[in-house]
């Protein structure tokens, strides 16, 4: 399962449907995957915040997984 895909089934996972992401018609995956593709699209442009948190991980020796992690955290973050 690619990226975008998990991020469509968590997404279609936060709906009140009855059923499961294979039972859905194409289309309807088509909606949760262009959402997705949405959600994808705004993160290539990270917000300074985001860019802050991966210097810092970088700063702290992390490697490339710790980066990109502190910089979802961050994302995440309400």
């Amino acid at each position: 399962m690619d990226m975008r895909e998990k991020i469509a089934r968590a997404m279609f996972g936060t709906s009140a449907s009855l059923a499961s992401w294979e039972e859905l018609l194409p289309e309807i995956q088509g909606f949760w995957l262009d959402l997705a593709d949405a959600a994808l699209s705004a993160m290539e442009e990270p917000t300074e915040a985001m860019v802050d948190a991966g210097t810092r991980a970088y700063d702290e020796g992390d490697g490339e997984y710790g980066i990109f992690c502190a910089m979802i955290r961050k994302a995440k973050e309400r």
